[in-house]
């Protein structure tokens, strides 16, 4: 049987295919047009054990080269490769599919653009031998790129104190022992065989220069608590907080005291109001 035509993905597809994912990326094109509707929650995995490895881990080698050649003219920020599928638990045993992704700048390219890019890219897996996964585009903001403008008043202090309370990376976190003694969180990473995510972040901040420059080995009996945020980081968002809340104060006395002028102004108008023949 041929294989049906492919289409632009519907609304449902376009926003709920990448649910579960960090940013909530919305799908641009793919090089498979096989979908089953279904909207479930989803998550990455290392690829680990796969014959894409090599060839992918050799930086200066052809696959490598010709990808980059691939994705030419196109606005991208990462070019990865995860598994990815389901989180649900009856499919915990399940090995999820190898796919390549190419994230690229939200809005940038159309439907067929982005399929065009994925077929290429498929194209050049199966040259190397690759014949066993699929190529995805999504859109997908770089985080780490900040708009080149100065945010007002209200934008800036709530973006800087209340993401102290995100998951987001670069938070202020220290240990409960010394909470006082900060550091950030520096990237998540996932325990080999298992659900379990850790933060990395600087060693001084959990231990500190007076312990013993040795190896820590993860031990579910011996754990050392970690605060988020750290001590000076709480004291300076709860100072930002009395101090916003003084400003709404002062703004909403302004709004709820009108000066002599705006009375005047608001009898003047009231005045104009009576004296207008009602029209027929």
């Amino acid at each position: 049987m041929a294989e049906p035509p492919a289409v632009p993905p519907s609304r449902k597809e376009y926003c709920g295919y990448y649910t579960g994912l960090l940013d909530c990326p919305t799908l641009v094109g793919r090089s498979t047009i096989v979908y089953d509707n279904e909207v479930y929650e989803k998550l990455l995995d290392p690829v680990e054990k796969h014959a894409v490895v090599p060839l992918w881990n050799d930086s200066a080698g052809p696959l490598r080269r010709k990808i980059r050649e691939a994705v030419k003219g196109v606005d991208w920020n990462a070019i990865d490769i995860f598994r990815c599928g389901s989180t649900s638990l009856g499919h915990c045993h399940l090995v999820r599919p190898v796919i390549p992704f190419v994230s690229i700048e939200p809005g940038s390219i159309t439907w067929m653009s982005g399929r065009a890019v994925a077929l290429k890219y498929c194209d050049i897996l199966r040259e190397h031998g690759i014949h066993d996964v699929e190529v995805e585009i999504k859109d997908d903001r770089s985080t780490a790129k900040l708009e080149p403008r100065i945010p007002t008043h209200e934008e800036e202090s709530f973006g800087r104190h209340n993401i102290q309370l995100s998951e987001f990376l670069g938070t202020k976190i220290a240990s409960s022992q010394f909470p006082t003694r900060e550091g950030t969180k520096g990237l998540y990473l996932r325990v080999r065989n298992t659900e379990t995510v850790v933060a990395l972040t600087c060693r001084h901040v959990v231990f500190g220069q007076e312990e013993e420059n040795v190896d820590f080995c993860r031990d579910t009996n011996n754990t050392r608590s970690v605060l988020q945020p750290g001590n000076k980081t709480y004291q300076d968002m709860m100072e930002n907080l009395h101090e916003a809340i003084s400003w709404i104060n002062s703004s909403l006395r302004c709004y709820k005291s009108p000066t002599e002028k705006q009375l005047e102004h608001e009898m003047h108008f009231e005045g104009q109001a009576r004296e207008k023949p009602t029209a027929i």
